[in-house]
């Protein structure tokens, strides 16, 4: 695309961006963000490097992905939000599964709620995975494999992982912290994203690398792609994709709202 064209583009991009945020973008986010933290008790952990509290509030976030709101709140509501001692003390029982030794062997442990099956057959009946309070098993292999995460990858502390990651940086960039959680099980960038904005731009008031990073994250929901698509901003800079992960890519709808 010719530079000329492209920057013509870009500006009407911006202009219908600018245009919808005047009409509809809250003139509170931060504020009601900080509060929120604030009473949710993550600025206290956060503060406290609190790796199991802040393990309990990632795997809400998670909670909620693939399923409508409502639905998935009422299973909280009913079953409670899985701890880190559930799984910690799971792990501790006898004789437990080899998939489950670290973060990285856990990678295939294929566990399917509904049809009582797993990559390990013969450990299934003593396995703490399917004991999880989970809707279902993609979820609790993402419970599983988020608690290996911070206790292998993390060393138990995930705020000094999230300060060393962001110190690696010339600039702002919470992008190499997105690298490394995608890859665990049913983490997707969109909801790796709805959690770590909020946490970077309020979990630690006063600390401008964090905000700065959680600024430049960018949730990119169905939503917001076929809005991309529908006004023909994708069509004009000739970026045209399916959703799902090339929004996250080279020239994709975060690459162009950023």
């Amino acid at each position: 695309m010719r530079a000329a064209c492209r920057s013509a583009a870009i500006q009407r991009a911006i202009s219908l961006i600018q245009h919808v945020c005047d009409i509809a973008a809250p003139r509170n986010y931060l504020a009601e963000t900080r509060e929120y933290l604030l009473n949710a008790g993550i600025v206290s952990a956060v503060a406290a490097h609190d790796t199991p509290a802040l393990y309990r509030w990632l795997m809400e976030a998670i909670s909620y992905q693939g399923i409508a709101n409502r639905i998935a709140s009422d299973y909280l509501d009913r079953h409670g939000c899985v701890h880190w001692a559930d799984v910690e003390n799971g792990l501790r029982g006898p004789d437990p599964c080899s998939k489950l030794a670290t973060y990285w062997t856990f990678h295939g442990c294929g566990y399917r709620k509904w049809a009582r099956t797993c990559a390990v057959p013969p450990r299934l009946p003593r396995c703490i995975v399917p004991a999880l309070p989970m809707r279902n098993g993609s979820l609790a292999q993402a419970a599983a494999a988020l608690y290996l995460f911070l206790r292998d990858v993390c060393g138990g502390d995930f705020i000094g992982w999230i300060d060393d990651q962001l110190s690696r940086s010339k600039e702002p960039d919470a992008a190499p912290i997105i690298d490394a959680m995608r890859h665990i099980h049913g983490a997707s960038d969109k909801v790796l994203s709805l959690a770590l904005v909020p946490l970077l731009l309020g979990g630690r008031p006063g600390d401008a690398l964090w905000q700065a990073a959680g600024a430049e994250l960018i949730v990119i929901d169905t939503l917001v792609h076929n809005w991309l698509h529908r006004t023909g901003i994708l069509n004009d800079l000739d970026a045209r994709h399916l959703y799902g992960p090339k929004c996250y890519g080279p020239t994709g709808c975060a690459d162009i709202l950023r």
